[in-house]
């Protein structure tokens, strides 16, 4: 005796079928979250506005110093895109959430770093180009002597000018 079971077959393939197109919408953005591969523009705007804030916060940080050693100086660049990184993840959680980077993880840690290292020069433009904010060592200011032109210096007293005669 031969059973037949391509019935069967046929159904429980079509169950399956069922199951695995139902569960696509709830699987497909867990499969891009695990792989980072969709981002919307607006996180993406909200992490640049962010980066940007964040650098001029590490520019500001760092005003000091670069007062003694000049803003393209280096140790300040790079005490500024520390500060500026620390200053990110302390304040903006929801933006690395949003655009899911985790700042334990050494890769993420590294691309936000290249993101505020990147935007650090244009951040801290408006901030040396103060007036408030020097840019680099000072020198010290020669005296200026205040010596009056010699045109404005009489020679010998001018005698008055005598009145003009009636005609």
């Amino acid at each position: 005796m031969t059973v037949d079971l391509t019935p069967v077959l046929q159904a429980a393939a079509s169950l399956v079928a069922l199951s695995i197109s139902a569960a696509t919408p709830f699987i497909v953005p867990r499969i891009l979250q695990l792989f980072r591969l969709k981002v919307s523009a607006q996180q993406v705007a909200d992490f640049d506005r962010d980066v940007v804030k964040s650098a001029q916060a590490g520019a500001v940080w760092v005003e000091a110093e670069a007062a003694q050693k000049g803003w393209d100086h280096p140790d300040v660049t790079n005490n500024g895109v520390a500060t500026g990184v620390q200053y990110f993840v302390d304040h903006f959680q929801g933006t690395l959430k949003a655009v899911r980077l985790d700042p334990n993880n050494p890769e993420d840690a590294k691309r936000i770093g290249n993101a505020i290292a990147r935007s650090f020069p244009v951040a801290a433009a408006p901030i040396a180009a103060s007036p408030l904010t020097t840019n680099g060592p000072q020198t010290p200011a020669t005296p200026i002597a205040a010596v009056a032109p010699p045109a404005l210096v009489p020679a010998a007293p001018v005698a008055p000018l005598a009145p003009a005669a009636a005609a």
